[in-house]
């Protein structure tokens, strides 16, 4: 047998084994032990999820509140050249989750910024969708909401970045080489063979002391306290900060200001210990700074407004109608008499 035989002779033994073992431990699966997280998400323009143009019963978001940009407004056709375009960037808490439109922080803004300028005519808008984390923020404004050409955008992203699970955004999402193979790799039987026998069961999510396990949306209707241990953030923290840098980036490529939104949580006003918010909080205005961009405070908003958080929230992270009027004014009283 001539060289160039013996490496091919090599290479195929092992190949038609491993691929044996692979038919086997499919057909024969030595438990049903499950490693490798929640099912993997397809990636779009948008990863994972986004907003459909006929609206969404669950989040009781008529199609007539959905936009040709795929933003939460009253549903424009184009922007208006003499409007002052206003966009909220984020999650649920910029989306306005649980209000009616015109009682969301977006909304409010706008009508106060008319009222400050009466000549001025304002169009707001939420490129916001439930669930999101920074990463899938910015790809939504590349995908489509820049080009509403807002004046002003407010990035409020924060929570579901900070938010525990088993696998990052950015594995999750991720196309390139290198995650094609890790993919492979968790889908292969013999890998979760191997795993059984070798490694110890998955830990049971601890939960926190405040009686839930904050875990934040993997999608829409997603179980937020599975069995799995949840161990790493939607978005580290180094990632979050280089979104907020690119997402201020690509704002003020397209001409508008970016501002950054901190918005509250109902544990701020306790000694609870959550999740690694604060970290996240902390990094947003650090931000801020470094870029000179507008950053509100939406905690120091809540003390200030002297409110129980029964009155501004609707849950540990939502802002109810007043929450939201709230937040509104601290954002116009930051922007001051300055148009936009």
């Amino acid at each position: 047998m001539n060289r160039s035989k013996k490496v091919i002779f090599s290479l195929l033994v092992p190949a038609v084994l491993l691929g044996g073992s692979e038919v086997f431990f499919r057909v024969f699966p030595v438990s049903g032990t499950a490693r490798t997280g929640e099912g993997w998400v397809e990636v779009s323009t948008v990863p994972g999820w986004d907003l459909e143009a006929e609206g969404n019963v669950a989040l009781n978001l008529p199609a007539s509140e959905v936009d040709r940009y795929l933003m939460r407004s009253p549903g424009y056709s184009e922007p208006k050249d003499e409007a002052v375009r206003i966009v909220a960037a984020g999650d649920s808490c910029s989306f306005g989750f649980g209000l009616q439109w015109r009682d969301t922080v977006i909304a409010r803004l706008a009508r106060l910024r008319e009222a400050r300028f009466p000549d001025r005519e304002y169009q707001p808008a939420a490129c916001a969708v439930p669930g999101h984390t920074s990463l899938q923020t910015l790809a939504k404004l590349e995908a489509g909401c820049l080009d509403f050409e807002p004046d002003v955008v407010i990035i409020g992203n924060q929570f579901n970045d900070a938010s525990l699970t088993d696998m990052s955004d950015e594995e999750r999402f991720d196309r390139g080489t290198l995650h094609r193979l890790r993919r492979a790799a968790r889908a292969s039987a013999v890998v979760e063979t191997l795993a059984d026998l070798l490694l110890p069961p998955p830990p049971v999510a601890e939960k926190k002391a405040s009686g839930g396990c904050h875990t934040g949306w993997l999608a829409p209707g997603a179980d937020l306290c599975p069995a799995t241990a949840k161990t790493a953030h939607r978005v580290a923290l180094p990632l979050y900060v280089e979104n907020l840098h690119r997402m201020i980036d690509l704002v003020r490529e397209r001409g508008g200001a970016p501002v950054l939104l901190a918005f509250p949580h109902r544990s701020d006003s306790t000694a609870t210990e959550h999740y690694d918010f604060h970290d996240y909080r902390a990094a947003m205005k650090e931000v801020a700074d470094a870029e000179g961009v507008t950053f509100v405070d939406g905690t120091a908003a809540f003390a200030k407004a002297g409110k129980s958080p029964t009155d501004l929230f609707t849950d540990m992270v939502h802002p109810s109608a007043e929450g939201a009027r709230v937040l509104a004014l601290a954002i116009d009283r930051t922007l001051g008499s300055e148009a936009p």
